[in-house]
């Protein structure tokens, strides 16, 4: 896992070099989202950081580690957005996986749509691919959030790839059932999901659980970590 947490390391000083100059024109806003819990049986940390700039444009960066079923994977992830009416945000994402030990990369274009003041969707697409012998995949996700009065919100979504692979190929399917509660006055909250994986054969049914601390960003407006290859991970 220390190797695995080196690597993404590496992975988020060169995606930050690389982007540094986006918004070098504009005074931008910054805000974070941090959740730490379990996966599984095994532990999960993840931080999603947002800077948004008076042009008006803006960027995500993701750094997930998780662990679950004895297949450690880390996840770099940075969108690249602009900013149009009612919360409207368009862009397109790129992706840098390790899985045991074997590299994914991904990008695609992605956008968060409203569909009234307290719902969004989310879409996404893309292709990718496992460095060396490994599987190509071309896939494609939606979300639906929303969020109550109460500080509650939900999400539900899925996750269709096809995987095309010398050894096993077909379609991986994922499917997830989300709930999160935003304690009032206070930057802490609570998060569970539930996902159900399916590829070649076999099912795996996952929970998600922990703590959440959002610093100067509203999580429901933030885009998701792109989870291409979850049901290969299982």
């Amino acid at each position: 896992m220390l190797r695995l947490i080196f690597k993404t390391a590496l992975l988020a000083i060169a995606a930050s070099i690389g982007c540094g100059a986006v918004m070098t024109n504009a005074a931008p806003t910054f805000g974070a989202d941090i959740e730490a819990g379990r996966l599984g049986g095994s532990g999960y940390l993840a931080a999603r950081i947002v800077q948004i700039g008076d042009d008006p444009r803006g960027l995500q960066f993701d750094l997930e580690l998780t662990e679950a079923n004895e297949a450690a994977e880390a996840r770099a992830a940075l969108h690249l957005f602009a900013l149009g009416a009612q919360g409207l945000r368009y862009g397109a994402f790129v992706l840098a996986s390790d899985l045991a030990e074997r590299t994914f990369a991904a990008a695609g274009p992605e956008v968060l749509l409203p569909l009234r003041t307290d719902t969004l969707a989310e879409l996404r697409a893309g292709l990718g691919g496992m460095a060396g012998a490994g599987p190509d995949i071309v896939f494609a996700e939606i979300s639906l959030r929303h969020t109550f009065a109460s500080g509650l919100f939900s999400e539900v979504g899925g996750v269709l790839a096809d995987v095309d692979d010398p050894v096993r190929s077909g379609t991986a399917r994922q499917a997830r059932l989300g709930l999160s509660y935003a304690i009032p006055g206070a930057p802490v909250g609570v998060f569970a999901e539930l996902s159900e994986a399916r590829f070649d054969g076999h099912d795996d049914t996952t929970l998600r659980i922990g703590l959440s601390i959002a610093l100067g960003a509203d999580r429901t407006g933030l885009f998701r970590t792109p989870r291409p290859i979850a049901a290969l991970a299982r």
